[in-house]
């Protein structure tokens, strides 16, 4: 939630594409105004889960290998990658729970 700010012209943008945007988050009651404003542009759902990662398209997997509250922005790292099930496989887990 601390990235819809920063991120919000792209989201905007990608919106207007008719791009699909889901975003699983921890959702604290004191942010449904900002879940409220995220809703127009994206699917919001609730996580407990700290990871962070993007599914692009169901083929590509991109996550994120510092906690973004330990570092500073500019050293945030992450990989992108495109490996034989892997992005499936974590669309599966989100959607069944399980593997």
């Amino acid at each position: 939630m601390r990235k819809f700010e920063k991120l919000f012209k792209e989201l905007k943008q990608a919106k207007e594409r008719n791009v699909d945007i889901k975003i699983a988050a921890p959702l604290d009651p004191k942010l449904k105004k900002l879940v409220s404003e995220m809703s127009a542009y994206a699917e919001v759902k609730h996580t407990d889960a700290s990871a962070r990662f993007v599914v692009v398209d169901g083929k590509q997997l991109v996550f994120m290998v510092t906690h973004d509250r330990e570092v500073n922005p500019s050293y945030d790292l992450g990989y992108g990658l495109t490996p034989l099930l892997c992005a499936e496989h974590v669309l599966y887990v989100r959607a069944h729970g399980s593997a």
